[in-house]
């Protein structure tokens, strides 16, 4: 069912701000980012103070019904807050995620992939949600405590429309929501073929729940 299939290939950050590369983007129903370095997809495309044409274009294909995906660093591309990798750790400080901004699609969301075939992957992923420092200083518009995290395991995919999720795949894909009272990480472990929405509470804090998912929706 695909009518034109099109790559779009940069090795130069100023590429994302000429009307002529991103053109595609303007007439594309669907942009898939593939996987490598996340850190150097953000080097190429993203400005978190100005965006760029790019990002902007990219934006615009999803209010237009379009749909934005990737897989391994594309994946993890896809949020606001972007873990880079792992900084080296020592005696007196242990390894910290290495934290920056993706392409922003997903707000006060942070995306971990590889999550059950890569080693640390659980404690990286938990450290950021608990992380608050490093995330403010990203951007002040950044809430530490409505962050979201997704952790997507290998042969699976979770597919996000609006406010819902739903899990398609082999294995499973994980939601996690800080919990207000105690400062904790509330966790929803997704088998494929589960969904459910993510709602926002009156002091803010973010509530997941269970639903039927219909196609119509």
């Amino acid at each position: 069912g695909v009518g034109k299939f099109s790559f779009i290939n940069s090795n130069r950050p100023a590429d994302a701000e000429k009307p002529e590369f991103v053109k595609l983007l303007t007439e594309a129903d669907a942009l898939w980012f593939m996987g490598g370095d996340q850190e150097e997809l953000s080097r190429l495309f993203v400005n978190p103070i100005h965006p760029t044409k790019f990002q902007l274009e990219v934006a615009n294909l999803i209010r237009r019904g379009g749909v934005v995906g990737g897989s391994s660093a594309g994946c993890s591309f896809m949020s606001d807050v972007m873990i880079g990798g792992t900084l080296n750790g020592n005696d007196e400080e242990p390894a910290k995620p290495d934290l920056s901004r993706g392409i922003g699609l997903l707000a006060n969301v942070v995306a971990e992939q590889h999550f059950d075939a890569r080693r640390g992957r659980m404690e990286r992923f938990s450290d950021v949600m608990r992380e608050r420092v490093q995330i403010t200083n990203l951007s002040p518009k950044i809430d530490p405590q409505r962050m979201i995290g997704i952790a997507v395991e290998e042969g699976t995919a979770m597919l996000i429309r609006r406010n819902r999720v739903r899990v398609v795949g082999r294995h499973r894909a994980h939601l996690v929501l800080r919990s207000s009272p105690h400062d904790t990480l509330v966790w929803h472990s997704l088998e494929s073929g589960d969904s459910g929405i993510v709602t926002t509470r009156p002091d803010g804090s973010n509530h997941f729940a269970f639903e039927e998912w219909s196609a119509g929706q």
